[in-house]
């Protein structure tokens, strides 16, 4: 059904459909978009500083690093990797700087825009066509206004200012990295309009030679996983199997004796432990699991 709605559903967006805009932050610069039909709603303007639709796309930070917050989730189809390479091509940034992370629940900002955009959703190999516009975009507005920082930092014009692996360089021999420039580019005006490569100038996009962003902090057991989440008296709960095939739950005592106890710990260990010894008696002896 997913994939029937997209496929019957694909916009055409063209630039005239996006707004851009820049915010800047204790970091540095972030950028953002949403599509001209649906602005933020707010009947204040605290509530509308409160659902800024610039909260986020690409964000550059004075440690020169490129976060892209993902609109869509990344679970093993290497979407992020995907998205990742469309803002740097534009960007022109290092691919080394590029980090990815995924977007926060709000449909306004990271809505599926083969679906309409009304729905933030991850399906159907429909992440790559609901982002291909919107984060070259962004990344190609983060690079406007880097550059028109770096011109008015040393005076001179922006014609003549060139950026190639994360780095601003000039004849002059002036030169800055985009976490050198991010809190100036902040307060530059948002370009009203700007121009996405041609295919012909890609370098990123469609690299089979380009690795995988996130292959290294993999491979070494950096990356981050869900698993890996640990917060202050958090507590893990799994699935109680019996200790043998074949057995069955005799009794569960989830909340009388096993309720009077004190602390969670207490209580779910007590529980666990009720359940298994109820395994064990009612085993038949078709050995461990």
């Amino acid at each position: 059904m997913l994939l029937k709605a997209i496929r019957n559903s694909r916009p055409t967006p063209s630039r005239r459909h996006f707004l851009i805009g820049a915010t800047a932050t204790g970091a540095g610069l972030v950028v953002g978009y949403y599509l001209l039909g649906r602005p933020a709603r707010a009947d204040t303007a605290a509530a509308a500083a409160a659902i800024n639709p610039f909260a986020g796309y690409v964000q550059i930070g004075a440690d020169n690093k490129v976060t892209v917050l993902s609109a869509h989730m990344d679970m093993g189809q290497g979407c992020y990797n995907g998205i990742a390479t469309l803002v740097a091509e534009e960007l022109d940034a290092d691919w080394a700087q590029m980090d990815v992370i995924g977007g926060f629940g709000n449909p306004q900002l990271y809505g599926n825009l083969t679906l309409g955009g009304k729905v933030q959703v991850t399906g159907g190999s429909s992440a790559m066509a609901s982002s291909f516009e919107r984060y070259r975009r962004a990344g190609a507005t983060a690079r406007a206004m880097l550059v028109a920082a770096a011109a008015q930092d040393w005076t001179v014009p922006i014609e003549e200012i060139t950026v190639a692996k994360g780095v601003l360089t000039h004849a002059s021999g002036k030169h800055a990295t985009f976490g050198e420039l991010a809190v100036k580019a902040a307060a530059v005006p948002v370009p009203a309009d700007l121009s996405l490569k041609d295919p012909a100038q890609w370098t990123l996009i469609g690299n089979e030679k380009l690795p995988r962003y996130d292959s290294l902090p993999k491979a070494t057991g950096k990356q981050d996983y869900t698993i890996d989440v640990k917060l202050p008296g958090m507590l893990t709960a799994v699935m109680i199997h019996p200790p043998l095939f074949g057995s069955t739950v005799k009794s569960f005592d989830g909340y009388g004796r096993v309720g009077r106890l004190q602390g969670r710990e207490a209580r779910l260990g007590r529980a666990c432990r009720a359940v298994q010894r109820s395994g064990e008696e009612a085993g038949h002896g078709y050995g461990p699991q």
